[in-house]
């Protein structure tokens, strides 16, 4: 603490200390009041600290130091009660806040602080800093939905948009919010799985954020980590709302507090129709640079209208043991489903690699002879030795108390760092990472042991291997601590008998090694969905297994297979009714109320003690059926590839479509330049065969192109324009594709790409897209993903060929996914085709290489023996185009999505 503070900075500390809530005029004058003691306080001592500090500078006695030191902290601990004193008048004026608002009903915050603000300023004349914090809208973190909010709000991952509707929040351009992940869906995880913060002392949030008005956040936020923010600065949640004011939003930011009177927007999400897990989910937000967070909530745990803005530290404050830094978050891509126990070591994607050096270690393990204890605590020496590893030997307990192995490690100075794992008695050590290093000079004290599933400690029934034996050079002192039955792991414990002076430990240093792809354990299963799927009432979505797993071929020789849940969004029961699969393919019915599905995959060689699988990857889709649109005459572009440029089989996908919409009582009129080798030339679209997303933005000077109708490397993309004919002044434009092309009206357009190889990116895609949003905001956009590879093909490794353009189709989810406020919607064309029979095959023998490989087969006529040889037939692929069955799939698809959007 700095102590030269002047007249000036007193009353800034103590306005600092007033900041949570505008005072009530009785309060103001109470802050008076303690500013005047605080001032004639601080005058007495300031010569007092000087002395001590004075000391500390000159004198080169370490006894001398040591005495100042001693005066220095004697002087601090009197001004940190006088904080206090200013704290507890904090408290008090936000209670009369509060109560204010419970008088008046108004829980529009905006309006609150305003309504106080003009009481506070009739009543008194405030400092110059409080009242700039209180009358400045644009420092506060707030819902309100017609003044613009502050400039940190615009950039690449944030940007300001219009008022969605009446008594809506302002809304972003998009939602732009990074992803929705781990999601942990069908009361798989409990609270006490969620981290290894989350139980101890208020985590994630503040030891200081206790005020009432922020309970809701609190409750509903189960854990919080920061990755790569500023270790000095403090961060808070400053909105938190569901569904407020009757909208469909749900809204959870993040701040950066600065000063009193500055505030500053860091990342966060505000989403409209957002539908959440009916159980804890993990979320993770962009912010600057490389900043993010990954915050688990539980949308359940708050009701709908739910709303708390304006809010500041000492209601939100984050604890900076939530603070992650970049390799942390490398760790937590390497262990990200530790939470969800047991798992084993094998299922780790290697990231990074641990290389461990050992600092100090006890191996003396004995066995206590009374087993009313399942945890220690030990001190050590300062001794000047660094670690940011702890571990100890497992134990093979016969109760069934213990459910968790934990580790409290504690310095003189800092906060302790909580961690534990869930117990298996198969485990031989429990390992706990620090979240920083950590030198036995900062007066490390341990507590470890076992605990039970309410996390407190118990008593084993058996004796357990800690113990008396010879004294341990390493502790101070020389004996230990141990808790108490049901005793909570933070107490002090209970000092042991004489004799206990070691207890197995050990102390290491580890620093993380990145390792190549090759030496990764296992490749990463999962699954390749969107977050929705759009089906109508009367439709059926099929799947297949191996069109939806990445690493299918992986997973179809491990021990692995899937389930499916559905449950309605209302309530979250159970519903059978709108599925069917097995282990290799199912289908989904669209009629019904909305659900959301989960798909799971789960490994059944490793189970835990109740015979439950570990949970390999899990999917949370929704499913929100509408009515299927009549009578309309839509018209609508198809921008593809050869698969829509030419008809397969006597069949071409989009008069296809055209059939399907005539059926319903539809008409679909398809636009566009080029004419398809079917359909008679009524027929228009801009696809072209062999084209990828890349191009699409071909530009050929206009003496060089070919006719549109051609192919070949001078064929023009219509969507390309240059003001001189050249290449390299050459731009993408939708709007002038139709004005120059007299287009017309549109009701839809269609992407299909990504078959032909590209790299996986999608990022012409979103070029396109975002010409065609320059053209108009309100025209559906539909983005196919990839149709699947062929699981029968020659001369290629159809593994590698189907986990390539689930790549690309993983590439497109990212970037188009969730995103049907905009009209942009997932059209799942990797999911329904069969990998064999949707696409054109021939028959081949296999065993003519060599004919003596044909079986043989005898024949008696007459009493004669005839042997003839079998051939031994298989169908492969002999085009990677459709099959008139893949025609007709991927037909049905593109139309359900087309009505879908219009309905």
């Amino acid at each position: 603490m700095p102590w030269n503070y002047d007249d000036d900075e007193i009353n800034g500390i103590v306005d600092a200390n007033m900041k949570d809530s505008p005072p009530n005029p009785p309060a103001v004058n109470s802050a008076a009041s303690v500013r005047g003691l605080f001032k004639a306080f601080w005058g007495a001592i300031r010569g007092q600290v000087s002395t001590a500090v004075q000391y500390i500078e000159e004198l080169n006695s370490s006894e001398v130091i040591q005495a100042a030191l001693v005066q220095a902290e004697a002087v601090a601990d009197q001004v940190d009660n006088q904080f206090t004193a200013i704290q507890t008048f904090r408290d008090q004026a936000q209670q009369a806040a509060q109560t204010a608002v419970n008088v008046t009903g108004d829980f529009d915050q905006k309006g609150f602080y305003n309504a106080t603000t003009n009481q506070a300023n009739n009543a008194t004349t405030l400092t110059a800093d409080s009242s700039a914090w209180r009358t400045n809208p644009n420092k506060l973190p707030s819902l309100d939905i017609t003044t613009p909010g502050p400039a940190v709000f615009a950039g690449d991952n944030f940007a300001v948009g219009t008022v969605i509707g009446p008594g809506s929040l302002r809304g972003t351009a998009a939602n732009k919010w990074y992803f929705k992940s781990d999601g942990i869906a069908d009361g798989g995880v409990t609270i006490q799985k969620l981290g290894s913060d989350v139980k101890a002392k208020n985590l994630p949030f503040s030891p200081t954020a206790t005020i009432a008005y922020g309970s809701k956040a609190r409750t509903a936020i189960q854990d919080i980590k920061l990755y790569n923010v500023d270790p000095s600065k403090q961060y808070f949640v400053g909105v938190f709302a569901k569904k407020p004011s009757g909208s469909t939003q749900y809204v959870l930011h993040i701040y950066q507090y600065n000063s009193p009177s500055n505030s500053v927007y860091l990342m966060g999400m505000t989403a409209s129709g957002y539908v959440p897990s009916a159980y804890p989910e993990v979320i993770r937000f962009q912010g600057p640079g490389n900043q993010f967070a990954m915050v688990t909530v539980n949308w359940n745990l708050v009701e709908d209208g739910a709303s708390e803005t304006n809010m500041t530290p000492s209601h939100t404050g984050i604890s900076p043991l939530t603070y992650r830094s970049q390799d942390d978050y490398a760790e937590y891509l390497n262990r990200k489903l530790e939470s969800l126990p047991p798992l084993r070591a094998t299922y780790q994607r290697r990231i990074v690699s641990k290389v461990e050096t050992l600092s100090i270690q006890n191996t003396e393990n004995r066995t206590v002879q009374h087993a009313n204890m399942s945890a220690v605590i030990i001190s050590f020496k300062t001794n000047n030795q660094d670690f940011n590893l702890f571990s100890f030997p497992g134990h093979n307990f016969a109760t069934t108390k213990a459910k968790y192995a934990f580790c409290i490690v504690k310095t003189a100075a800092g906060e302790p760092e909580f961690h534990f794992q869930p117990f298996d008695k198969r485990t031989a050590d429990y390992e706990f990472q620090m979240s920083r290093m950590i030198n036995l000079k900062e007066t490390v004290k341990i507590t470890f042991g076992y605990l039970d599933a309410s996390f407190k400690s118990f008593q084993p029934g058996v004796n357990i291997s800690w113990g008396s034996g010879p004294a341990d050079a390493n502790l101070a002192p020389a004996t230990i601590s141990y808790l108490n039955l049901v005793q909570d792991p933070f107490s002090n414990g209970t000092v042991a008998a004489g004799g206990w002076n070691a207890t197995a430990y050990k102390l290491s240093k580890a620093s993380n090694v990145v390792v190549s792809d090759q030496q990764r354990d296992r490749a990463d299963v999962r699954f390749v969905l969107p977050s929705k799927f759009y089906l109508l009432a009367d439709s059926t979505l099929w799947f297949y297994a191996n069109n939806i797993i990445k690493y299918f071929h992986v997973y179809n020789k491990k021990p692995y297979g899937f389930q499916m849940v559905s449950r309605l969004v209302s309530n979250g029961s159970p519903v059978t009714s709108n599925y069917q699969y097995s282990d290799e393919e199912g289908q989904i019915m669209g009629a019904g109320s909305p659900v959301n599905l989960t798909f799971s995959i789960y490994d059944y060689e490793h189970v835990n003690s109740i015979d439950e699988p570990d949970l390999i990857s899990s999917k949370v889709v929704n499913c929100t059926p509408k009515v299927r649109p009549t009578g309309q005459t839509l018209n609508g572009i198809f921008i593809g590839d050869s698969f829509e440029d030419s008809g397969w089989e006597g069949r071409g996908i989009l008069q296809e479509i055209s059939t399907l919409a005539t059926g319903n009582g539809n008409t679909i009129n398809w636009k566009g330049i080029r004419t398809p080798n079917y359909g008679g030339g009524a027929i228009k679209s801009e696809a072209r065969g062999g084209w990828t997303e890349g191009t699409f933005f071909r530009y050929v000077p206009i003496a060089d192109r070919a006719d549109v109708n051609a192919g070949g490397s001078n064929l023009h993309s219509p969507f390309m324009f240059s003001p001189d004919d050249t290449a390299a002044n050459a731009y993408f434009s939708f709007s002038e594709y139709m004005t120059t092309y007299a287009i017309g009206a549109l009701d839809f357009i269609i992407i299909a790409l990504g078959t032909n190889p590209s790299t996986p990116s999608g990022a012409k895609i979103a070029e396109m897209v975002a010409s065609i949003r320059a053209y108009s905001a309100t025209i559906p956009i539909i983005i196919c993903t990839v149709p699947p590879a062929s699981i029968s093909r020659r001369n290629i490794d159809t593994n590698l060929d189907q986990n390539r353009k689930l790549s690309q189709t993983e590439a497109y989810l990212t970037l188009f996914d969730n995103r049907e406020a905009e009209k942009i919607y997932i059209c799942p064309w990797h999911m329904s085709p069969h990998r064999l029979y949707a696409m054109q095959t021939t028959s081949v023998d296999v065993t003519q290489y060599p004919t003596e490989n044909m079986p043989s087969k005898t024949l008696y006529l007459g009493g004669v023996a005839t042997t003839y040889k079998e051939k031994q037939s298989k169908l492969y692929l002999s085009d990677i185009h459709p099959s008139a069955l893949g025609v007709r799939t991927y037909a049905y698809l593109g139309y359900d999505a087309i009505c879908y959007a219009q309905a």
